[in-house]
């Protein structure tokens, strides 16, 4: 019988195996990116360069600045116009009202925490708002009395406290309804995208807010009317660019608190 050399054997084995990972790992490398490019493209607006058009010669345009980041649709970013709104409103007033010595941001936290709270404990019965036109109707009413109110009192100094509860109960109220239109338009993208399209929102904000605070008053009120308006028309376009499959659904489970 021949003789068999045990460790040549040994590392033959260790060849043999070597090989046969080696071909498992390179047959899950198609799965694997596929897997990869869904996390990224999950919600239907990454910008993939085989997606890119191309003429009749096979020439393609210029792909993305960083093509490995997806896409941000720039109505996803809406979010941060209503944060730059909260901020030159209630947090860090840019010009001093009387009103804003009732309104203040405590309260104004307070009448908002409240509105999401009870809303939490009625959202069987109010959800989903997405599809509610009078909801975003009732949200930018709210939001842009509160945003008339405040330098009314100004004018009208025998009114300043009841304009001040006024403004701090419809600007609570408003941006609670706001939080949970954008809310549910988050809910429906991957967690990567929310991330992405939250932090790309404060960027926004913080530039509008600085923006805002080299303004002279008729121009700061022209852009504290707008940032509710164009926020909700935002929120709607990111609904609408959604396939149907991934838009909020009503919860069949009943509110608890863990």
């Amino acid at each position: 019988m021949p003789e068999h050399n045990e460790p040549e054997m040994a590392q033959g084995g260790r060849i043999q195996a070597g090989e046969k990972h080696e071909k498992t790992v390179r047959s899950h490398e198609p799965a694997l990116a596929k897997v990869l490019d869904g996390a990224w493209a999950e919600d239907d607006h990454a910008v993939l360069s085989d997606a890119l058009p191309k003429n009749d010669a096979g020439v393609r345009p210029p792909g993305p600045l960083f093509p490995w980041m997806p896409a941000i649709p720039f109505f996803f970013l809406g979010l941060g116009l209503y944060r730059a709104w909260i901020e030159i409103a209630f947090v860090t007033p840019i010009f001093s009202f009387p009103a804003a010595q009732v309104a203040t941001h405590d309260a104004y936290d307070i009448v908002m925490s409240v509105t999401l709270l009870l809303c939490a404990v009625f959202s069987r019965r109010l959800g989903p708002l997405f599809g509610k036109k009078w909801f975003y109707a009732v949200t930018v009413a709210l939001m842009l009395l509160a945003t008339v109110l405040l330098p009314i009192s100004a004018f009208f100094h025998s009114f300043v406290v009841p304009l001040g509860w006024v403004a701090v109960l419809a600007g609570g109220v408003g941006t609670a309804f706001v939080i949970l239109l954008w809310s549910e338009l988050y809910g429906c993208l991957n967690p990567f995208r929310v991330a992405l399209y939250y932090s790309g929102s404060l960027v926004i904000a913080a530039a509008v807010i600085l923006l805002c605070r080299g303004m002279e008053f008729a121009s700061f009120f022209a852009v504290s009317v707008a940032l509710p308006l164009f926020s909700l028309g935002m929120v709607a376009a990111g609904f609408r660019s959604l396939p149907s499959e991934r838009l909020p659904r009503a919860e069949a489970k009943p509110f608890a608190i863990p």
